[in-house]
């Protein structure tokens, strides 16, 4: 059994290969921000190395695999697969720096 899948060119392969990359850039840029913040540092320096880290997650990581899919629906899947990996830490490293920059001001 066939299923019907839509053929992407490479430009749109590449093109969603960079939005993603962008998305995670600023997941990681706020979380890690976010750090900076808990702990009474520099909020910029924090935000750019989390810029970094999720630049070079994107380079390493995502970026290539999504640019070489050649169906939409692979495509989606590892955009999907990529948030699930890669995402949902930066989510989380970013609540948990929030719940620590909560209870410093409450408690200290």
């Amino acid at each position: 059994m066939k299923t019907n899948q839509t053929l992407i060119t490479r430009s749109q392969a590449i093109t969603m290969a960079i939005t993603v990359g962008f998305t995670f850039i600023i997941y990681w840029t706020i979380s890690i921000g976010i750090w900076g913040l808990a702990l009474n540092k520099n909020i910029l320096s924090f935000a750019l190395f989390g810029a970094c880290f999720g630049l070079l997650i994107d380079i390493l990581f995502i970026v290539p695999v999504i640019a070489t899919k050649k169906t939409q629906e692979k495509a989606l899947d590892m955009q999907t697969s990529a948030n699930l990996v890669w995402g949902t830490p930066a989510i989380v490293i970013g609540i948990l720096g929030l719940c620590v920059w909560i209870i410093k001001i409450i408690f200290f």
